[in-house]
């Protein structure tokens, strides 16, 4: 989730993609554009799940 998506911003978190998946093959991932989070200040929130193949 991301507070006051914009353009700009979409850009920002697409370059850092890039550093980190080098390779292109991103995880499956959603952008929610929200007005605010829980906690003031708060820009942006990340929920994950991992997992470890065998």
């Amino acid at each position: 989730m991301i507070v006051d998506h914009n353009q700009e911003k979409l850009k920002i978190w697409t370059e850092e993609m890039h550093k980190v998946w080098k390779n292109n093959q991103f995880p499956a991932s959603t952008l929610i554009p929200v007005p605010e989070l829980a906690l003031d200040g708060m820009l942006i929130e990340v929920n994950a799940v991992a997992f470890k193949t065998l």
